[in-house]
């Protein structure tokens, strides 16, 4: 299937995903994104992370590469696209091999999350991915370290933002940079995009979240509210700012919102899928061991039914974002073609 082709075909069940939250409600949303984490070992220990308590290492230890791929064919016919994270992906030797692996499955587009801090050792995983996305908090030197545990973070990040965005053109791939916002950083998220624009980059941004929910100090926090405000505004000038609107406006003010999980399943390193996702988590699929998607979604229709009842407002940008696309469709297909 070719990249035109692939891009379409995630418009198509965006379209179709729309159809099926308004009219045919007892038929389950289509999956547009496997969130596939590869492992949670990472090389920093990040204020905001959960991923570095030991628990998810040795609750979900991580497959082998052959395993990794058979997870990837398994999952290709649930899902169009692929957004690999972690933990820190980089961290596994073989992660060349499960990209590569991923471009020839055609999965479109390939998202990986990383620190970039090993990206000198894996260069070659940029012929595969379509986007890269980087965190950067802060652009100040003591501010990012903090935060990250780690005293020249932001200068070695800065440096290979730099380094890799003079490549986009040519290994036809483009960087987001992606900033957390903390209370004692909010805008330190304008500097984190200005840096994004001379850099010819692009720019996301999320709160803070504890236990998946707010940061309570961002709650009703003006100074944050102003900040999510100018970025609505430096977006309608800019291209630089890759979140929707929708997202925009629902983290500035945390409003409440239909979430549909089922459009981002996600596989944890050992293979296990979480149903509907981590947060409710009704049940627990081994993957490999079920071994056919269709046979998996098939078990978990009978098991639960189409539709996913969730109180739980987690803002989780993986979930929030894209289950506030289906909110205003035409809106969101000009969004999408951005991509």
């Amino acid at each position: 299937m070719s990249r035109m082709n692939l891009n379409v075909e995630i418009l198509r069940r965006f379209t179709n995903n729309w159809m099926r939250t308004r009219v045919f409600k007892k038929r389950p949303v289509q999956p547009l994104i496997l969130s596939y984490f590869v492992t949670f070992r990472c090389n920093l220990r990040c204020s905001y992370c959960d991923y570095t308590d030991s628990m998810y290492r040795e609750k979900y230890p991580e497959v082998d590469t052959d395993y990794a791929i058979r997870l990837l064919e398994i999952c290709r016919a649930g899902s169009p696209s692929l957004a690999i994270s972690g933990g820190e992906p980089l961290l596994r030797e073989d992660i060349v091999d499960i990209v590569r692996a991923a471009q020839h499955l055609n999965y479109k587009p390939i998202t990986l999350f990383t620190n970039s801090l090993l990206l000198p050792e894996h260069e070659k995983l940029l012929d595969y991915v379509d986007f890269l996305q980087i965190s950067l908090d802060t652009t100040d030197n003591a501010g990012q370290g903090a935060i990250m545990d780690h005293r020249k973070f932001t200068s070695i990040v800065k440096e290979n933002i730099r380094k890799y965005a003079r490549m986009q053109q040519k290994k036809r791939f483009k960087i987001n940079v992606n900033c957390v916002v903390c209370e004692n950083h909010i805008n330190d998220a304008l500097g984190v995009l200005d840096f994004a624009r001379v850099n010819n980059v692009r720019f996301t941004l999320a709160p803070r979240l504890i236990n998946e929910k707010p940061d309570a100090a961002l709650v009703g926090n003006k100074k944050y509210e102003d900040l999510i405000q100018g970025i609505i505004a430096i977006k309608q000038e800019d291209h630089t700012v890759m979140d929707t609107y929708s997202y925009l406006s629902h983290i500035r003010l945390f409003l409440s919102f239909k979430c549909y999980p089922w459009l981002t399943p996600r596989i944890y390193p050992n293979g296990e899928l979480l149903y509907p996702c981590h947060v409710l988590n009704y049940s627990t699929y081994d993957v490999l061991e079920t071994g056919s998607w269709n046979k998996l979604e098939d078990t978990i229709m009978s098991n639960h039914g189409a539709d996913v009842d969730c109180n739980k407002q987690c803002f989780l940008p993986c979930y929030l974002e894209v289950s506030t696309l289906l909110s205003d469709v035409f809106s969101s297909l000009k969004e999408l073609r951005r991509l």
